[in-house]
């Protein structure tokens, strides 16, 4: 199964376009499934496609690495299910998850994060998570940021690892984990995997 998130930046024109543009665009060439799903428009808003496993934890990784490098915000709004197979432009298609994450975005309101699916009972206990999560995003300094992308992009590296890649201490990788929410987010990225298995989407 596959996702699109769909989304866009938000006060993008309060930073240099050319703080935030490259990064958003090389993040989803590398993220997209297949590589080609993905399509930038009017500037500040994109789609991407997906593995459904991954969804969440690409839209965390996403908020990180513009938080860190750029210190702009992203709304995403996320959409679970089929998906159409065609050459046309994923913002032309209409299949499921494509609908979903659409409506997904537009009922974001102050969030930063919400998903939809054909399970509505799936989406609630979700979207309750993902509300909490934007509350941590919100809160990140760039330093936070930076390391929380970093310990999710190399999630096989250990601490004393994932210090010597940032060049920092280790108490202060600790502290900045601890301070992002690193591991509340890790246990919500997994309660979502095990929901995606478990429950009819």
């Amino acid at each position: 199964m596959y996702a699109v998130i769909t989304g866009d930046i938000i006060a993008s024109r309060s930073v240099e376009p050319n703080r935030w543009q490259p990064l958003l665009e090389k993040f989803l060439q590398e993220n997209a499934e297949p590589a080609h799903e993905y399509a930038i428009s009017r500037g500040d808003s994109f789609q991407i496609q997906v593995l459904a496993s991954s969804c969440l934890e690409v839209a965390i990784q996403l908020s990180a690495l513009l938080s860190a490098e750029s210190g702009v915000g992203v709304r995403m709004g996320i959409g679970l299910g089929t998906t159409e197979l065609s050459e046309k432009s994923i913002s032309k298609k209409m299949s499921e998850a494509h609908i979903f994450s659409g409506k997904a975005f537009d009922m974001l309101k102050n969030d930063r994060l919400r998903i939809k699916t054909k399970n509505q009972e799936f989406d609630e206990t979700l979207n309750v998570i993902c509300s909490f999560i934007g509350i941590l995003i919100k809160n990140w300094k760039p330093a936070t940021a930076a390391t929380i992308y970093h310990a999710l992009k190399q999630n096989d590296l250990s601490q004393k690892a994932l210090s010597a890649l940032l060049q920092k201490h280790e108490t202060s990788v600790s502290k900045a984990l601890k301070r992002g929410g690193f591991h509340e987010i890790t246990q919500a990225i997994s309660l979502f995997k095990k929901m995606l298995e478990t429950c009819s989407i």
